[in-house]
């Protein structure tokens, strides 16, 4: 698993040596890292999720740990639909 800054690394290591013209640069690393970037980026937003609460762990909870629990889920779910939107880009761009 990479990230976002380690795939761009990478690609600039893999072009490094060749001189090529800015516009077959930006083309090369279209072509070859669009997915790599995507899936990384993909990656890092798993690592940002925060705890999942179980039924039982929530139900034990005060009104503030419930009120913390809530933006939990919340800010896990945001994360989902972006995770969503890069694996339905991915996908296009496969077919």
């Amino acid at each position: 698993m990479s990230t976002p800054l380690e795939v761009i690394q990478k690609n600039e290591e893999k072009f490094a040596d060749k001189l090529l013209h800015p516009r077959e640069y930006i083309r090369t690393i279209n072509n070859d890292n669009t997915l790599a970037l995507l899936q990384a980026l993909h990656d890092e937003l798993e690592g940002k999720k925060r705890k999942v609460w179980t039924e039982k762990e929530f139900q034990m909870l005060d009104m503030v740990g419930m009120q913390k629990a809530s933006t939990d889920v919340s800010y896990n779910q945001a994360i989902q639909d972006q995770q969503d939107n890069l694996q339905a880009l991915m996908d296009s761009i496969r077919a």
